[in-house]
């Protein structure tokens, strides 16, 4: 299979971007975000996707597709924030999906912050039949360092909520992400803003179909600051998941695959086990760029 678009990489780097065995391609529709997130490892600028690019993502993703009919194919959007993307031009981009390759044939979804998302807009992806993720990071004190507003004045956590539940409402909603972030006082107390059963359990509240618990981005260069307290972190959380009433209505990615592996099985893509199937990642011009993972 030739290279779907432009290839990005180092030669033989081994990442296999346009393997035949390819079923997710993530999509950095835009590298602008309304957010300045202290953990983002994206380079955000102005720059979008270009309908030539996008045409031609489309066009050679329907190649892949007319190759390999047996497959089912995952598109997911991502940036920067997606939604400042627009919303006409993620409805002329999935349409075209639909209409070159068909819906029967591919699912789409989006990974979103959340606080530009209206109800009109909610009613308008569910239409689209895409499936949206929500970035909350626990309690409102905790999001709102996280993920302060480009522009000062109102709270993100507002605003992320306002999009969460619309896209709930409109039955649009996949799940919520949360990256963690544990801190102590001189005591060894959960500082109030991120008490991990407190945090939990509101997430919990929330009852969405999925969810997971993300760490932040290290390195070996950059290490986490105490991986020990992520880990107590964790533990308390899921002692929380597996105790709540309500643990049913919303599954944790991260504690079922600890479980599972426990079990015995032996392959997990979140803990980088067996062999899998890894996403393509194409940026805005249009190039194949490195797992995200990667990119830190």
């Amino acid at each position: 299979m030739q290279p779907m678009l432009k290839r990005h990489c180092r030669p033989n780097c081994g990442c296999a971007l346009a393997s035949e065995s390819a079923t997710e391609f993530v999509l950095k529709v835009t590298r602008a975000c309304n957010l300045t997130c202290s953990g983002c490892y994206e380079k955000l600028g102005a720059d979008s996707m270009s309908p030539r690019v996008v045409d031609k993502f489309i066009a050679r993703l329907s190649e892949h597709c007319a190759r390999y009919p047996d497959v089912k194919i995952t598109v997911v959007l991502h940036g920067g924030e997606p939604m400042c993307f627009g919303i006409r031009r993620i409805e002329e981009l999935v349409s075209g999906l639909y209409d070159r390759i068909g819906a029967d044939r591919i699912s789409v979804k989006m990974q979103s912050n959340g606080t530009l998302i209206t109800p009109a807009i909610a009613r308008r992806l569910y239409n689209l039949d895409v499936g949206v993720g929500v970035s909350i990071d626990g309690l409102a004190p905790a999001h709102n360092a996280a993920r302060p507003l480009a522009r000062v004045g109102k709270s993100s956590f507002d605003l992320a909520m306002r999009g969460f539940y619309a896209l709930k409402d409109a039955g649009a909603l996949t799940k919520w992400l949360c990256v963690i972030s544990p801190r102590q006082d001189s005591r060894g107390q959960w500082l109030p803003e991120v008490d991990p059963v407190k945090t939990t359990e509101f997430l919990l509240g929330l009852n969405a179909p999925e969810a997971d618990f993300i760490l932040p981005h290290a390195t070996w260069n950059k290490p986490p600051r105490n991986p020990a307290l992520y880990a107590q972190w964790l533990i308390e959380a899921a002692q929380v998941y597996w105790g709540a009433p309500s643990q049913g209505c919303t599954r944790i990615r991260l504690f079922e695959e600890m479980c599972r592996l426990m079990a015995g099985d032996c392959v997990s893509a979140l803990f980088g086990l067996g062999l899998m199937r890894e996403p393509v990642f194409i940026d805005t011009l249009g190039r194949y760029c490195l797992h995200d993972s990667l990119r830190i």
